[in-house]
């Protein structure tokens, strides 16, 4: 339900934050000193016959500064690890294996830099009536097979409340009935998925002496023209059994 109309979750994230103290850099405060070997360039020249190859300083690892003293708190880390809660939306229509990206929510950037992103990867439990696929939703709906034979009104739960649908006279196992724009939202905006209401003609299992001569006597009482709507079936049905 909460893919279907979009929420909002809090998380709680373990991830690395900046040192405080140090903002990151791992040195205490105005402790940082030009890179001796560099100059505070960050790199070095080699060369080789005529040409001139610069590369990272090894002594600094291209920051051009070093630290001097080491801070107190994170102990040259320049970070420490962290428990941060983050609110997240979640769209409506959002399916398992989407992912969401938090911007900055992330581990922190190395020395003192931005943080990084948070993803969040979704998987959407199953509902306990309801099956999905993709827009649209599927369920079972048990029918007698008198009301089946019959016809009934019947109000049928959906995922915005209910709904009243007609179970036509003559339904047979396995007929659909569809509730246009019953079903989710997709995601990007584009539209409202259905409600599929697959038939399940429920039949009866046990019986008394008394329902029995009933269903004799209905039997008796009909013949082909009773059903119609699967006459040429019937026909090849009994031609194979002849």
């Amino acid at each position: 339900m909460e893919a279907a109309f979009g929420s909002e979750k809090e998380l709680d994230i373990p991830l690395t934050a900046n040192c405080k103290r140090c903002d990151g850099s791992g040195a205490e405060p105005g402790a940082m000193e030009t890179c001796p070997s560099c100059n505070g360039s960050g790199t070095v020249q080699r060369r080789q016959g005529l040409f001139a190859i610069s590369t990272p300083c090894s002594n600094c690892g291209g920051a051009g500064q070093v630290i001097k003293e080491v801070c107190t708190e994170c102990r040259g880390a320049g970070t420490h690890r962290v428990n941060s809660k983050i609110n997240i939306k979640i769209p409506a229509g959002i399916e398992s294996g989407m992912t969401l990206r938090v911007t900055g929510k992330g581990n922190a950037g190395i020395n003192g830099g931005p943080s990084g992103d948070l993803y969040v990867e979704i998987n959407v439990i199953e509902h306990d009536f309801f099956r999905r696929e993709g827009r649209d939703i599927y369920v079972e709906l048990p029918v007698s097979f008198v009301d089946a034979i019959m016809g009934k009104n019947i109000q049928i739960s959906t995922l915005d409340g209910s709904e009243n649908i007609e179970i036509k006279s003559g339904t047979q196992p396995g007929d659909r009935i569809v509730l246009k724009g019953k079903g989710l939202p997709d995601v990007q905006g584009y539209g409202v998925g259905n409600m599929n209401i697959d038939i399940k003609v429920m039949l009866p299992t046990k019986l008394t002496k008394e329902q029995k001569d009933l269903l004799q006597k209905f039997d008796g009482a009909t013949t082909d023209d009773n059903y119609s709507q699967h006459k040429s079936i019937w026909d090849k049905m009994k031609g194979f059994f002849a």
